[in-house]
């Protein structure tokens, strides 16, 4: 037990993450966290055409780049930041039939959805 040590919790996890304020902004309103008084502000709104009742609660962000360029530690700041839980689908878990990604895709959509939990799909161009 001499290497394992408490976890800590970082106050500002996205203080880690190296690019433009910005685009930090950017993501925190795409998790759905507030942005006062910000530039951004005017896209924060309650506005919806959808008549289907909740559609409108989930978020895609698509972010690419090389390897290594930090799209998965975006997504675990921003889950951190968020203090949401972040469920991480890997290609072997979604299968490689359409019909069975369909549905194990809705299967873990449906259960990040009951814990307001933060999907990061890792590789996902594999089914592009």
């Amino acid at each position: 037990m001499t290497y394992v040590v408490p976890a800590s919790k970082n106050d500002d996890p996205m203080a880690e993450l190296i690019i433009n304020d910005d685009y930090k902004k950017l993501l925190l309103a795409a998790a759905g966290q507030p942005l006062r008084g910000t530039i951004v502000e005017p896209w924060v709104t309650v506005w919806n055409a959808d008549f289907v009742g909740g559609k409108d609660r989930g978020r895609v962000v698509l972010l690419y780049g090389a390897p290594g360029t930090g799209k998965t530690f975006t997504a675990e700041c921003i889950s951190s930041k968020t203090n949401g839980l972040l469920l991480s689908i890997t290609t072997a878990e979604l299968g490689t039939e359409e019909v069975q990604i369909q549905k194990r895709t809705a299967y873990y959509l449906d259960l990040a959805s009951m814990s307001s939990a933060i999907v990061l799909s890792d590789e996902a161009e594999v089914y592009l």
